[in-house]
């Protein structure tokens, strides 16, 4: 099951509860400003994005290159556009970081190197292993002079090229995936990339990609921020869940909650959606998590991860819903900036 149950609405709005839209309670406008506010602060860099973008785009031109027929892409947050602002020294406790710093903020790309088109799986023990595509691509690196020097890692399932200024490249050598004789009309398609040295799973990236850009479309571009602020608090609180565990959870959650909202012109702030998260995303932590019509591998956590992050976001549902009650208190900011952590703003310029 690739959707959990919960996605239907009488599950995840329960009349009786407190969090239903129907008793949405209006937000304090300087709480309301100050998510606004974190949410500026935690985008990307443009300087620092422009850095790495020349980075990836000079390992793009060499690799296509030196690789006839060869395809080098940008994957995970970056394409999905749900990547935040890296932790850094800037970040830590008691900083009240306006503006944001870009100087102590490292960045990673991931991309895929795309070497063509798998037709059929070899046999046991024959073919091109992951670990070779690796050595491959590595090769390929070390044979300019300006990479060699940088000493490309071998770091299975990727090469990872690690820059002096604080950026970094980790390159997934791949196949498209057209064993199946329906893969050859399948758009986008998915990819063969490596589980390990000598194994290759399928990963669907691209539709991953498509799905939360389709799902903040219909909410108006207002899920994807949402992620964006949900990935920075559970960061902040050190919940051991993955960044694209996170958005999927924030996708299934948010995107039918906001289009009841909407549908219902209620209006909502992103202290909202934060609270409602956090009040209903327990129910779905034990479901596998990966997006209906993917073929990427569902992301499933064990029964004592489930227990252990259920308790504490319960926890935190507790104390949010006890701060959306707090409007108009004289500190409620700085409550919610304790809450929330760095970079929430301790006070709004007017």
């Amino acid at each position: 099951m690739m959707f959990p149950p919960a996605h239907d609405q009488q599950l995840l709005f329960p009349a009786s509860q407190s969090w239903h839209p129907a008793a949405l309670v209006p937000s304090s406008k300087i709480v309301a400003e100050g998510f606004v506010e974190t949410l500026r602060r935690i985008e990307l860099d443009r300087t620092r994005v422009k850095l790495a973008t020349q980075h990836y785009n000079s390992i793009k031109n060499l690799i296509e290159e030196r690789l006839p027929n060869s395809q080098v892409r940008q994957i995970g947050s970056f394409q999905r556009h749900t990547k935040i602002r890296p932790v850094s020294v800037v970040d830590s406790p008691g900083f009240d970081c306006t503006p944001p710093s870009a100087e102590f903020s490292p960045i990673d790309i991931d991309a895929l190197v795309c070497l063509g088109d798998a037709c059929s799986l070899a046999q046991p023990g024959c073919g091109l292993f992951p670990v070779d595509a690796l050595q491959l691509v590595r090769s390929v690196l070390c044979s300019h002079k300006q990479y060699r020097l940088m000493e490309p890692k071998q770091d299975s399932p990727v090469v990872v090229l690690t820059y002096s200024d604080e950026f970094s490249v980790e390159l997934a050598p791949c196949f498209r995936n057209r064993v199946s004789a329906g893969s050859w009309f399948r758009d986008p398609p998915s990819y063969l990339v490596g589980a390990g040295e000598m194994t290759w799973q399928k990963a669907d990236y691209d539709f991953d990609s498509a799905y939360i850009t389709s799902k903040n479309q219909q909410c108006k571009g207002r899920l994807i921020p949402c992620i964006k602020l949900i990935k920075a608090f559970l960061r902040n609180k050190r919940v051991p869940l993955k960044s694209f565990h996170v958005e999927i959870l924030c996708t299934w959650v948010l995107s039918a909650w906001i289009e009841v909202l909407d549908q219902s012109n209620i209006h909502w702030s992103y202290d909202h959606a934060f609270a409602f998260f956090l009040r209903v995303v327990p129910f779905f932590l034990n479901q596998p998590a990966c997006f209906q019509g993917s073929m990427s591998p569902p992301l499933q956590l064990t029964e004592a991860a489930v227990s252990t992050i259920d308790t504490t976001i319960e926890n935190f549902a507790r104390l949010a819903e006890k701060l959306g009650k707090l409007s108009g208190y004289p500190d409620e900011l700085s409550l919610w900036k304790e809450f929330f952590g760095p970079p929430f703003p301790s006070a709004i310029e007017s």
